[in-house]
């Protein structure tokens, strides 16, 4: 349901509250009879009202019946011969199901899953501690957050080894968790990070998305971030304006914002979805 459908429920509710007030006051100064065509007036509107309710609700269910069958058809082959991951940082795992759905629905040649644990979610002094010490027993971990992130990005974008491979590593030591039958030896090309907060003071998108954004950027890999609608924070403004070279989608938990996912991968950079400070609804399709 649009911000306008509900702001014109606002209006006609007032409406029918000031009418009331009206007739409270003035019963004491009208005759019955004007009371009488007051009551039924108010009557006739909220007939009114609830026919338009029931007219839009219709009419939004149709739409999104209409959407949904559509989508498939649309978003056909769109990244076909591509490896794409879905790396969760956010709190949302429901959101990155659906990022995943919506890329299944592209026929890519695989899709890998990887979720940032929130032991990297911390000052940089305290991650740093974590880190110095697994380096100090393996060097193959990383001293910095950074050069963890870097580590991720240049696996994902070459495709993890066979022999030694390095990400259950990581997965080991809870610095990311992984998912069972993916193939992550595969070669990244596309990498959507599902973002959004449960916490309104949250520092993640600062210590943990942007550096893994930049990461993968620097690989050659192509982002896009998106988070759900329901987000009690949202972490996209705090990417914009961190000038990263990505697209975003508000909205991933809607049919409309799973095709804006698949599309914004082939389209021009731009902030899509539904919540304050968006370009567009839908990426604009290639020529």
């Amino acid at each position: 349901m649009g911000p306008g459908f509900k702001y014109h429920i606002v209006s006609i509710s007032a409406i029918f509250f000031a009418l009331t007030i009206g007739l409270v006051v003035g019963s004491v100064f009208v005759s019955p009879q004007f009371a009488n065509r007051q009551q039924n007036l108010i009557l006739q509107l909220q007939r009114t009202l609830n026919t338009d309710v029931e007219e839009k609700r219709h009419e939004i269910t149709e739409y999104k019946e209409c959407v949904a069958t559509i989508s498939p058809m649309a978003l056909k082959g769109k990244l076909d011969n591509t490896v794409v991951a879905i790396i969760q940082t956010g709190d949302y795992p429901e959101d990155a199901s659906h990022a995943s759905e919506a890329i299944a629905l592209a026929q890519p040649r695989g899709i890998v899953h990887l979720s940032m644990t929130p032991s990297i979610d911390r000052n940089e002094d305290d991650v740093r501690a974590l880190l110095g010490d697994l380096h100090s027993r393996n060097p193959i971990f990383p001293e910095r957050s950074d050069g963890l992130f870097q580590a991720i990005a240049s696996v994902l974008a070459r495709g993890d080894a066979t022999e030694s491979p390095i990400l259950p590593q990581y997965e080991r030591e809870s610095l990311v968790r992984l998912a069972t039958d993916d193939n992550y030896g595969l070669p990244v090309k596309y990498a959507v990070v599902v973002t959004g907060s449960r916490n309104l003071d949250s520092m993640r998108a600062a210590r943990v998305d942007i550096p893994l954004i930049r990461a993968l950027v620097k690989q050659g890999i192509s982002v896009v971030v998106c988070e759900g609608g329901d987000a009690v924070a949202t972490d996209i403004p705090t990417l914009r304006v961190s000038k990263l070279d990505i697209s975003s989608v508000d909205n991933v938990d809607t049919d409309i914002g799973r095709c804006a996912l698949v599309l914004a991968f082939g389209g021009p950079r731009g902030a899509y979805g539904v919540k304050p400070g968006v370009d567009h609804l839908l990426p604009t399709p290639p020529q």
